[in-house]
């Protein structure tokens, strides 16, 4: 896969990310989480390490349908021909996530890009949570473990998130 494409979720792979309905294995999962419509290939596999698994991973989630070309590596801008399904393409910025698959995304791969993998020990909970309740109480501990491993200034950041995806997605 050229690694300057941009690849970016399908319905199913929002799906799969808000529900694990379609039972990825953990890694693959991961990764697919990583996908957010603006990092290129080179992007997520450099955020891994460099590890060769994960190109052979992001193609595997291509052939599977949970991820899509979005733009071609030659510096095209043209979208790919299966573009996202409408409710996915609404106005505004690309990195502002629009529904709560997505913005539960954002959240969950920032505790990635600051916690590696670790941060599955906590992400399944938050995924889960169906209450303001139980959302703010996973939120919390991601929030501690974040200012165990980076900082009181990243667990804040976090924090200050979750509680606008609660308030947004939640009614929290």
């Amino acid at each position: 896969m050229d690694r300057s494409a941009v690849l970016a979720k399908t319905a199913k792979g929002l799906e799969e990310v808000k529900s694990r309905a379609h039972g990825l294995p953990q890694k693959q999962r991961t990764i697919l989480i990583m996908v957010d419509g603006v990092a290129s290939v080179g992007d997520i596999v450099a955020k891994f390490g460099g590890i060769p698994e994960i190109a052979a991973a992001l193609d595997a989630l291509v052939r599977g349908g949970f991820v899509e070309v979005r733009r071609a590596g030659s510096g095209s801008t043209a979208p790919s021909a299966a573009a996202p399904p409408p409710a996915i393409a609404v106005a505004g910025p690309p990195t502002a996530p629009q529904s709560r698959a997505e913005a539960l995304s954002v959240l969950t791969r920032f505790l990635h890009d600051h916690l590696g993998p670790d941060a599955d020990l906590v992400t399944g909970a938050l995924e889960k949570a169906r209450t303001p309740a139980e959302f703010t109480a996973a939120a919390e501990r991601c929030a501690g473990m974040l200012a165990a491993v980076r900082g009181a200034q990243k667990a804040q950041v976090f924090r200050d998130r979750a509680s606008a995806f609660a308030a947004t997605h939640l009614g929290g």
